[in-house]
């Protein structure tokens, strides 16, 4: 009896963890991901962008591309070169849109990128690219913004209530 509720209670176990990881990109993204990252890794940020945006539409708009290699050269002479990265999120929207969200990490801060791929056939493509340092968003910070009581009210115009 108890080697079938310890049996039980691995089964169980097991069952959650496998939900709470999320299944790994598809591997070309993953292939492109990976890629791009230890190409920035060697400091080869225009090759890493090279691989990143090779048969997308983002790659056609120069003055785009420009700002985004700009912000990116920026980020890492402020943070620091980067050392690696991880996946840190994937949403889907349908079977057709994914996008992964990863962190690089730097000697000083790291980074946030979120990629977003669209698959119209058969073959996914990269639609969007961002990079930020705002990875404190990634935590809930959802907070009620409590007034005092005998502070002042939205409703009275910042005017103490009477």
């Amino acid at each position: 009896m108890k080697f079938r509720i310890l049996a039980l209670a691995l089964f169980v176990f097991a069952g959650t963890l496998a939900q709470a990881a999320p299944p790994p990109p598809p591997p070309e993204i993953q292939k492109a991901i990976t890629t791009f990252f230890s190409l920035l890794k060697s400091d080869k940020l225009d090759d890493a962008y090279d691989v990143i945006l090779a048969n997308t539409k983002i790659k056609g708009r120069e003055e785009e591309v420009k700002g985004l290699k700009k912000q990116t050269r920026d980020a890492i002479g402020t943070y620091g070169p980067v050392m690696g990265y991880e996946i840190i999120e994937q949403k889907r929207v349908g079977m057709s849109m994914m996008q992964i969200v990863c962190l690089s990490w730097s000697e000083n801060f790291p980074l946030r990128w979120r990629f977003t791929y669209y698959r119209p056939g058969d073959k996914w493509r990269l639609i969007d690219i961002f990079v930020d340092d705002k990875v404190g968003e990634l935590f809930d910070t959802r907070t009620s913004r409590v007034m005092p009581m005998d502070g002042p009210s939205p409703a009275t115009n910042g005017q103490p209530a009477n």
